[in-house]
């Protein structure tokens, strides 16, 4: 049922789907596992002279894979467990019957059962712990191939006669791309990407997919060209930002991959008993409002404020704090927020 579930269910959202149904699967497995340990081991250290005693390890390795997984994850989770248990070391025990013993011999000595019990619970519980692992890798690899999807570039030149600065006067070169897709192809290329990325789940599509910019672009070039991580840098090294850790609306978050910049989003609300929410343009996708955390370009964010009135650079509309008559204004109203002097 799970399986099919996941089947029908929209493609931005199956890939989250996909990634608990491998938890849940792990859980259940070690849970298992253990238990058929635990009924093994009652098997090796009791023999056949204490049945009520071996009944014992059996009813406790049963009942704890179907505790632990209730309690991890929920109770009917805990109810396949503790019958996957259930039929495993019981089949072990029925092993041990004279009639199949008769024809199995190796079977009759209770220490080979016991022992077996005891493979087949590990076997279980390594494996689930295994798979889980491998697919996790496999799901990180997917997410980043995508990711760098996103991140890519189409040919771009510079804008021949365009001078754009910051506020130290650095020259930053913006660039456009040389033959922009239709709206229908960057449609069709960004669904495709949309239903191979859990996160986009949690984001409100604001704008469409476009080759005008990137993320920095859209921020810093109020979305008119394409900028670089390096261009990012200069500008927040020029242009006064400083990094904050109580961020506000009209602040940048910063994410990074390594030292890299990877994503420029600007905060759009904060508050107690909400999630930072933050907008930017996901290369050269859509515009997505989105929690701070849940993005394709990880969680690894820094937040910077500045002085100035907006990110625009200069020669593209924006002005410096002293331009626009806002640095006193400023100061005075935030007293323990140092202006960048370099």
């Amino acid at each position: 049922m799970l399986e099919a579930g996941i089947a029908h269910a929209p493609r931005n959202v199956r890939a989250k789907l996909m990634s608990d149904a491998f938890f849940r699967e792990l859980i259940v497995l070690v849970s298992a596992g253990l238990g058929v340990a635990v009924v093994g081991l009652s098997q090796l250290v009791t023999g056949t002279a204490r049945r009520p005693v071996g009944a014992a390890g059996w009813a406790v390795g049963v009942a704890g894979a179907g505790i632990g997984s209730a309690l991890v994850l929920d109770p009917a989770a805990g109810r396949i467990a503790a019958a996957l248990t259930a039929a495993i070391s019981s089949l072990a025990l029925v092993l041990g019957s004279p009639w199949v013993t008769r024809a199995v011999g190796a079977v009759r000595h209770p220490a080979v059962r016991a022992g077996g019990l005891v493979a087949v619970g590990v076997t279980l519980a390594v494996g689930g712990i295994v798979r889980f692992d491998y697919q996790d890798e496999s799901d990180m690899d997917a997410s980043l191939d995508w990711l760098v999807r996103i991140s890519d570039r189409p040919a771009t030149h510079e804008i021949e006669g365009l001078v754009v600065t910051t506020d130290r006067a650095g020259r930053v070169r913006p660039r456009a791309v040389d033959q922009p897709r239709s709206d229908a192809e960057l449609a069709v290329l960004s669904n495709d990407v949309v239903g191979h990325i859990p996160q986009t789940g949690a984001g409100l599509l604001r704008g469409p997919a476009s080759d005008a910019c990137n993320c920095h672009g859209w921020v810093f070039t109020g979305g008119r060209y394409w900028l670089s991580p390096t261009d990012v840098e200069r500008i927040l090294a020029e242009n006064g930002y400083g990094v904050v850790t109580d961020p506000r609306p009209g602040d940048l978050a910063i994410y990074r991959l390594g030292t890299e910049i990877a994503h420029t989003a600007v905060v759009r609300a904060t508050g107690p008993d909400i999630p930072v929410l933050v907008e930017g343009k996901w290369g050269w996708m859509g515009v997505y409002l989105h929690p701070v955390e849940q993005s394709p370009y990880g969680k690894y964010v820094t937040f910077y404020r500045s002085l100035r009135d907006g990110h625009l650079l200069i020669g593209l509309g924006g002005k410096s704090p002293t331009e626009a008559g806002t640095v006193t204004a400023v100061v005075e109203t935030e007293p323990g927020f140092e202006l960048d002097g370099h």
